[in-house]
């Protein structure tokens, strides 16, 4: 009986390490395309990174995975495609709106 509960405890957490960064790495290679396309329109820009990381997190808690990990891996394919491919412009404005974004998520998870 304490086997199983150990290998089911592995898996869930195996689970919860493997999804909720994939969960975040795809909205971020989605955001960092839709923002190359949003070249011109620099207002737009900041939106898109606030709206998909919005969406990173709260996708993952809507799962019961870690929402934390998942935006973690937003941000970080989000920097990686601003600085070594060039895609997403504005991400250095964005820096303030990431850090009021995780300060808005994190009253709006208290408040549930």
């Amino acid at each position: 009986m304490i086997y199983q509960d150990v290998v089911t405890c592995v898996v869930s957490l195996a689970v919860i390490l493997l999804v909720s960064p994939l969960i975040g790495v795809i909205l971020g290679l989605f955001a960092g395309a839709m923002s190359r396309f949003t070249s011109r329109i620099t207002l737009v820009e900041p939106v898109i990174v606030f709206v998909f990381g919005c969406m990173s997190f709260l996708s993952s808690e809507m799962f019961h995975l870690s929402g934390i990990l998942s935006y973690v891996e937003f941000d970080l394919v989000v920097f990686l495609l601003e600085h070594c491919v060039g895609t997403v412009i504005a991400v250095s404005n964005c820096c303030m709106i990431a850090n009021s974004d995780d300060s808005l998520v994190h009253c709006l998870r208290l408040l549930r």
